[in-house]
């Protein structure tokens, strides 16, 4: 294992870790009692922010993102998965789960 790989992993693990922590610390801290809605609007958004935050750092790592951007295979699973959802999504019909 390289530096890069493990550096790379303290910063996927500090930042997902790292946005629990903060989505527990607001729903039991400042919107503790709020209606559901605010709660779920909290978590989604700190989820948000710590993916954010988790694509800034990466893009600073050098050769973080070149695994991902040229796996051909992986690229294009991932457009065939979005163009599924985004079928479905729009036509009201059940994902194929093959």
């Amino acid at each position: 294992m390289n530096m890069e790989s493990r550096h790379i992993g303290r910063i996927v693990t500090g930042c997902l870790i790292g946005g629990v922590v903060v989505a527990l610390a607001l729903v039991l801290g400042p919107v503790a009692g709020a209606q559901e809605h605010v709660i779920t609007g909290t978590v989604l958004l700190t989820f948000a922010a710590s993916w954010a935050s988790l694509a800034t750092l990466l893009m600073r790592v050098p050769y973080a993102h070149v695994a991902l951007v040229t796996d051909e295979t992986a690229a294009q699973t991932s457009i065939h998965a979005i163009r599924d959802v985004v079928h479905a999504v729009r036509s009201n019909v059940p994902l194929d789960k093959s």
